[in-house]
């Protein structure tokens, strides 16, 4: 499976421009009405300590999210929850959705490593190839 034109995919530590011109673009993809994106709230989102935000980049442009990777802490141990994964309509197929889960360091939080990850049951949108 070739990714999409020589992508990488990186742990965010803060929005910049292009990550938030990515939540206004990618988010409606995922969501008929995502909440107000502002620069503040994705930033907020982005920088938020509970959560782990990738973003997959080809060339300078995003071309997708996983927005969030939530850690939980539960009696039974230590969990990780994948939640709105989104992949620009552009470059569904090429194997980004499956580069985020599998990607080095995906399951690494700090203070709080995960035992197991798990994907929605129910996903808002069925990808194809995930």
């Amino acid at each position: 499976m070739r990714l999409y034109a020589q992508t990488v995919i990186d742990i965010l530590s803060d929005a910049d421009e292009a990550v938030v011109e990515a939540f206004h673009r990618l988010l409606p993809q995922l969501d008929e009405q995502p909440p107000e994106l502002t620069a503040e709230f994705v930033r907020s989102v982005v920088t938020y300590p509970a959560n782990l935000v990738l973003a997959a980049r080809a060339g300078q442009r995003v071309v997708g999210l996983l927005l969030t990777l939530v850690v939980l802490a539960l009696p039974t141990g230590i969990t990780a929850l994948f939640e709105d994964v989104v992949v620009d309509e552009a470059a569904r197929g090429a194997g980004i959705g499956w580069a985020f889960v599998r990607r080095p360091g995906a399951g690494e939080v700090p203070r709080s490593p995960p035992g197991r990850s798990d994907v929605p049951a129910e996903p808002r949108v069925r990808a194809p190839s995930v």
